[in-house]
């Protein structure tokens, strides 16, 4: 099922600012275990407390970050271009 582009537009940029608000979540909590000299975290069956392993922690968050700016931020004619390849490509197998 196909979605018209505008929809298309629509729902990417929805996921995208769902991926940001979801980093900004994680990574308050990230950063809230980083700066908190007591808690430790469990790397490989071992507790840890060092800022080194809390910090792995910060990476998700940062990774869902881009990812939800790219998405909010790519412009339509991009979308377009995408969208006419891949209408192309399943008229391939359905014909169209």
């Amino acid at each position: 099922m196909q979605f018209p582009l505008r929809v298309f537009i629509f729902l990417t940029r929805l996921v995208g600012l769902l991926f940001i608000g979801g980093s900004l979540i994680f990574g308050y909590a990230a950063v809230e275990l980083i700066f908190d000299p007591e808690a430790t975290v469990i790397v490989n069956g071992m507790e840890r407390n060092d800022r080194e392993a809390k910090g792995t922690y910060l990476l998700a968050p940062i990774i869902l970050l881009i990812v939800g700016v790219v998405l909010c931020k790519v412009k339509p004619k991009s979308w377009h271009q995408y969208h006419q390849a891949r209408s192309k490509l399943w008229s391939f197998f359905y014909g169209k």
